[in-house]
C-alpha cells in the first residue's frame, strides 16, 4: 500500500493475526475480530516507527479507515466478482435448478456414502474458482446430504477440501491467473510445472476420498455425525465427552437435561423438506417448481467455458506484452 514502509517489528508482527484468530474463535464474529486485528497491527506499526505515545495512537485510529478504503477500492474487481457469483447462485436456486438436481439425485443415490462422494466429485468438477465452488456445491448438495443425515460440519469439510485444493492445481482457474501473475515472467508455465509438487492440494484431495470410502470419522467430526444421526454415544466414551462439550458449547440442552438435537429430515423420503431448508436463505423469492436439472448445468457450463476463454485470452495478452 502506498504511504507505508516495510519495517521489522520482530515477534510483535504475529500478534495481530493471532489476536484476530483467537477473537474469531471466542466470539464467532469474523469481521469484528479482523477489524480489531487490523487496528492492533496499525498501532504496532506506528509505535515501532514513531515510538509509543498518544499522538501515534490517534494516528493509528485515523489511518485504518483510510487504509481499508484504499484496499476496498483496489479490490473492486474482486468484490464485483464475488457479488456476481452470489447472484448466479441465487439465479440457479430461483430457477429451481438446485431443487431439480436434488430430486434427480434422490432417485440415483441410495446411501450416505454415495451422497458424500458425489459432493466431492461435484467439488472437483467446478474447478474454475474456489468461491463459486463453495457457493454452488453447498447450495446444491445440502438437500441431498441432509436427506442422508450427513452433518453440516462434514459437508463443510468436504466442500472446503475440494474447493481451493482443486483450483490451485487446475491450469484453467482464477488461481492459475493470480499465482502465475505473482510469479512474474513465464509465471503461468512455472505454475503448471509446479502442480505435481503441490503436495498439500494433492494429498488433501486424496484423503478426502479415502475418508469418504472408509466412512470413518474421528473426534469432533464423529461427534457432529453422531448428532446428525441422532445417536447417543456410549456412556463414558471419548465420543460422549466430545459430544457433551459440543452440546454445552451451543447450549442445546432442554429443561429436562436431555440433549435437544433437532434432526434435519425426519424421514428418508422427505426430499422436499430438505430442499426447502437448504434454500431458507432465499426467503421472499419465488422458487420455481418447474425447474429442470439443465437450469443448474447450463449456467455452470457457461461460466466454466467463458472463464476458460477469459483466462486463455489474459495469458495470451501477458505473453504478447512480454514479447514487446
Amino acid at each position: 500500500m502506498e504511504g507505508f514502509d516495510l519495517i521489522s517489528t520482530g515477534f510483535w508482527s504475529v500478534i495481530p493475526p493471532l489476536l484476530a484468530l483467537a477473537l474469531a474463535l471466542i466470539t464467532k464474529e469474523v469481521y469484528s475480530s479482523l477489524t480489531i486485528g487490523v487496528f492492533v497491527g496499525m498501532i504496532i506499526y506506528q509505535f515501532t516507527l514513531n515510538g509509543a505515545g498518544a499522538e501515534q495512537l490517534v494516528a493509528s485510529f485515523t489511518m485504518v479507515p483510510q487504509m481499508m478504503a484504499e484496499q476496498i477500492a483496489g479490490n473492486g474487481a474482486l468484490l464485483l466478482f464475488l457479488a456476481l457469483l452470489g447472484a448466479l447462485t441465487v439465479v440457479i436456486a430461483v430457477s429451481g435448478g438446485s431443487r431439480a438436481y436434488a430430486e434427480w439425485v434422490s432417485t440415483h443415490i441410495k446411501n450416505a456414502k454415495m451422497a458424500s462422494i458425489l459432493t466431492a466429485i461435484l467439488g472437483i468438477i467446478i474447478f474454475v474458482d474456489d468461491y463459486f465452488n463453495c457457493l454452488t456445491v453447498g447450495a446444491v448438495m445440502r438437500p441431498i446430504t441432509d436427506r442422508f443425515h450427513i452433518s453440516h460440519e462434514k459437508l463443510a469439510w468436504i466442500i472446503d477440501s475440494t474447493a481451493a485444493p482443486v483450483c490451485i492445481i487446475a491450469p484453467v482457474s482464477s488461481w492459475a491467473v493470480a499465482v502465475g501473475g505473482y510469479l512474474g515472467e513465464d509465471g503461468f508455465n512455472t505454475f503448471v510445472a509446479s502442480i505435481p509438487y503441490n503436495f498439500y492440494a494433492l494429498l488433501t484431495i486424496f484423503f478426502v476420498f479415502f475418508m469418504l470410502f472408509i466412512q470413518k470419522d474421528f473426534g469432533p467430526m464423529a461427534a457432529a455425525q453422531a448428532a446428525a444421526d441422532d445417536r447417543i454415544p456410549a456412556a463414558g466414551s471419548k465420543l460422549e465427552a466430545v459430544s457433551l462439550a459440543r452440546i454445552a458449547d451451543k447450549a442445546q440442552v432442554d429443561l429436562e437435561g436431555a440433549p435437544n438435537i433437532p434432526t434435519v429430515v425426519t424421514e428418508e423420503g422427505d426430499i422436499d423438506d430438505a430442499a426447502a431448508g437448504a434454500i431458507e436463505e432465499y426467503k421472499g423469492l419465488n422458487i420455481s417448481d418447474r425447474g429442470t436439472i439443465w437450469d443448474l448445468i447450463v449456467p455452470i457450463l457457461v461460466l466454466i467455458v467463458l472463464d476458460a476463454l477469459g483466462i486463455t485470452d489474459m495469458k495470451a495478452s501477458v505473453d504478447r506484452e512480454d514479447v514487446v
